[in-house]
């Protein structure tokens, strides 16, 4: 099963796909304004009605086939069930992204259905119209499926995963960017970059649009479905995938955290915020040290129609740092021994 039925017609069709780029949204970061989403490509035309029709019955075929429990192991995930809004379904296949956290000492092997002949289909075609690299190709993908009114949690690329990132669009999407992102927990996201995607919209982030903004699907009356490419790195360093946490999927809390899911390849279990409304200042959402949990307590605050404030949580350098020794580090005053009798 192909995603192409006309194979000659597809190898002209690199010519019609329309291309937008230089998009600008700055933001301060470390003391300077950067473009937060340079290397942020939009391809739009790249599959006509039939192929995304095809596509579309594919999936919902596969979110049918996981509710029913037809999916081995991890492959179908359901979270939020009781989470207005926030209720999501997907879909990992390839190599895993999300696996069970788990509570005893059992060690229990990922299970997950490979990446079918029809979206193999759609990823060759992709790197056949050098909308992808080759040498990129991904391993893994996500399919989000999103009910009317329901929204996705402020996303970055953890360090396992290799840029670029590829999203496409099997409906009318909103999609909010920014190193900021501003929430009324209701979906309704804000960011230095809004955009309007229609249905066979593929995104493709490198650069700053992949490791310094957080993206986000809007709420929106309608269903949207998003399929989301990746390559998973094989060579990850253990001790280096521990230091840098990757923050993936969020959970719900009541009084007890509970993350039933965590990323693969030495990621951190997600758990989940609460909704929030704020009288004055917003919420800020730093994860920085591994030590600290990214979850923040839920608290008894009335609703006030506030804001969220989302930030991307912090990597640390790779780097070797030198630690000099005290007399070569500028602006520091020794003390002197005293002066001899």
């Amino acid at each position: 099963q192909d995603i192409c039925s006309n194979h000659e017609e597809c190898e002209s069709r690199c010519d019609q796909i329309q291309l937008k780029k230089g998009f600008v949204a700055k933001e301060p970061v470390k003391g300077h304004m950067m473009n937060v989403v340079r290397g942020l490509k939009l391809y739009e035309g790249i599959f006509n009605e039939a192929e995304l029709s095809k596509l579309r019955d594919f999936v919902n075929e596969l979110q049918v086939a996981g509710r029913n429990g037809e999916l081995s192991g991890d492959t179908f995930i359901l979270y939020n069930q009781q989470m207005k809004g926030n209720k999501r379904e997907l879909i990992q296949l390839g190599v895993p992204i999300f696996r069970k956290v788990q509570y005893d000492e059992t060690p229990e092997k990922d299970c997950i259905e490979p990446i079918p002949a029809l979206i193999e289909g759609v990823i060759r075609h992709l790197i056949q119209w050098h909308l992808i690299p080759e040498t990129r190709r991904p391993n893994s993908c996500i399919i989000n499926f999103f009910d009317e009114g329901e929204y996705s949690q402020p996303f970055l690329k953890p360090p396992h995963l290799e840029q670029p990132l590829s999203t496409l669009t099997l409906s009318d999407s909103t999609m909010a960017f920014g190193r900021i992102l501003v929430s009324d927990g209701e979906g309704n996201y804000k960011g230095t970059l809004m955009l309007s995607l229609k249905q066979g919209s593929l995104l493709v982030m490198r650069g700053n649009s992949s490791d310094t903004a957080r993206h986000a699907m809007c709420a929106s009356p309608n269903k949207r479905i998003s399929i989301t490419f990746f390559k998973v790195r094989s060579d990850v360093d253990e001790s280096e995938s521990e230091s840098n946490h990757p923050m993936m999927l969020w959970q719900p809390y009541g009084n007890t955290v509970h993350a039933p899911y965590e990323t693969v390849n030495g990621g951190e279990a997600m758990n989940l915020f609460p909704r929030w409304s704020f009288l004055s200042a917003p919420l800020v959402m730093v994860a920085t040290a591994p030590a600290i949990s990214p979850a923040v307590g839920p608290q008894r605050i009335p609703p006030c129609g506030g804001t969220g404030v989302f930030l991307p949580w912090a990597i640390g350098s790779r780097r070797h740092v030198k630690h000099l020794p005290p007399r070569a580090q500028k602006g520091r005053l020794l003390a002197l021994p005293p002066p001899a009798a």
